[in-house]
């Protein structure tokens, strides 16, 4: 069979009143039902003094070996926070398994 595989951004709980996000994933078999895997989220942001600590911004997200590799565009937190300046955007690699 198949599996296809969604991947979402979602508000950071703990910070409400910033843009801060991070990537989660969900699976389906029929694209109609989707279950959220269990160690989600698959890529959260920083600390809250870290350069990707705001939110991620663009994602691409490459399967190898049983790993999952993203690479990603972020924003800090005080970037975030600041709707009327030009966010200065940093390039992330990450590895995971789920």
């Amino acid at each position: 069979g198949w599996r296809i595989q969604y991947y979402f951004k979602s508000r950071n709980r703990y910070w409400t009143a910033t843009k801060t996000t991070r990537l989660g994933l969900a699976t389906s078999t029929d694209g109609t039902h989707w279950t959220k895997v269990k160690s989600n989220p698959i890529l959260d942001v920083g600390g809250k003094d870290a350069w990707d600590g705001g939110a991620i911004i663009a994602h691409d997200v490459q399967w190898h070996d049983g790993e999952y590799h993203v690479w990603y565009a972020a924003i800090s937190l005080a970037e975030s926070a600041a709707p009327k300046r030009e966010p200065t955007i940093h390039i992330g690699y990450a590895v995971g398994e789920l």
